[in-house]
């Protein structure tokens, strides 16, 4: 397939002042930023601006080398995470899962489970939220933030951009009751247009989430409110399949099948 790219993308720009509705910035933009109008004129949507800079900022020491990540995992794991940049975290790579057997007996060239912030196997996990971090993935890891079969976290005011298969995840399908509520995902791109929209053909080739969405939630059953997915290959992506790693390991309830709720979410310039 044709490759998609970033090119109507700026680079990183500077705001220098904030008056009201006006920003400032330190340098013009390469292209405009229309609102999005009915044929009638009428004002739909207006251009989104995101601040991805943070006072702390948590990053691979070589991005080129082996890459970090970071985990809260196990039972009884609580955490209160807000307001930290991830820059050039993660290793998973948006590509064929390739782990290491459990006799290892040889070394898997694509682990599952190294994304920059992941959330692995906590169970209830009330009162944990992660707010307002920014997920400065730079066209690298697979997944940004990742919710592994661990249910009630808040996760709220996030900022993503750059991933390579999806911003914000529900992994297994089993993870219920997490409110994703005012994130922002940008610039999320599988790098060829044939990967884009082919949720089965993906599980297929064990490559499950590697479709450029700024949401994948294979965990259904969550509260998603206000959540904007802007310049994705897809937007917010609600994958029905089989419970736990390989499909078919479990049916579905069909309690799990429809989300908490889900409203006052924007898609929009989404390649599908």
């Amino acid at each position: 397939g044709g490759e998609l790219t970033t090119a109507r993308r700026d680079g990183i720009t500077v705001i220098v002042g904030i008056n009201g509705t006006v920003v400032s910035l330190a340098q013009p933009l390469g292209f405009a930023r229309a609102s999005i109008r009915t044929p009638d004129g009428d004002l739909v949507l207006r251009p989104r601006v995101a601040n991805i800079s943070r006072n702390i900022v948590i990053r691979s020491e070589n991005p080129m080398g082996v890459r970090g990540h970071t985990a809260n995992v196990g039972h009884g794991a609580a955490w209160d995470v807000r307001y930290n940049a991830f820059e050039s975290l993660g290793r998973t790579l948006n590509e064929r899962s390739d782990n290491t057997p459990p006799d290892h007996s040889r070394i898997g060239t694509n682990q599952l489970g190294r994304y920059p912030d992941h959330n692995h196997h906590v169970g209830t996990a009330s009162g944990s939220r992660s707010i307002g971090n920014a997920y400065r993935a730079d066209g690298h890891t697979k997944w940004a933030l990742v919710v592994h079969q661990t249910d009630e976290v808040l996760i709220e005011n996030n900022v993503c951009v750059g991933a390579r298969g999806s911003c914000f995840v529900t992994e297994d399908g089993n993870e219920a009751r997490n409110v994703f509520r005012r994130n922002f995902a940008a610039y999320v791109i599988p790098g060829k247009l044939d990967m884009v929209s082919q949720t089965q053909a993906d599980f297929d080739r064990v490559c499950p989430g590697c479709e450029g969405a700024g949401f994948w939630f294979r965990g259904v059953h969550q509260t998603v409110e206000d959540n904007e997915a802007w310049n994705n290959a897809q937007g917010i992506d609600l994958v029905l399949r089989a419970l736990g790693a390989n499909a078919g390991q479990m049916p579905v309830p069909a309690a799990m099948t429809i989300p908490v709720l889900f409203r006052g979410n924007i898609t929009a310039s989404n390649y599908v």
